[in-house]
């Protein structure tokens, strides 16, 4: 399932950058074991639009 997040930063005295991203979330991955959740972000405004980045969150925390 995707959804559409806005992410927001912002510096000290300087404007705020807002960028869209489109999420991809399985909290139930196969690996259910190792892993908690897997999560695919990607980009969908400014220079990054298109780019993903996987993330993977390991019961272990110790995992690299």
């Amino acid at each position: 399932m995707k959804d559409i997040t806005a992410l927001i930063s912002r510096s000290k005295d300087s404007k705020p950058l807002t960028l869209i991203l489109e999420r991809y979330l399985n909290n139930k991955p196969k690996s259910a074991n190792i892993i908690n959740a897997q999560d695919l972000p990607i980009f969908r405004s400014d220079k990054l639009k298109g780019a993903g980045m996987p993330i993977t969150d390991f019961k272990n925390q110790n995992k690299l």
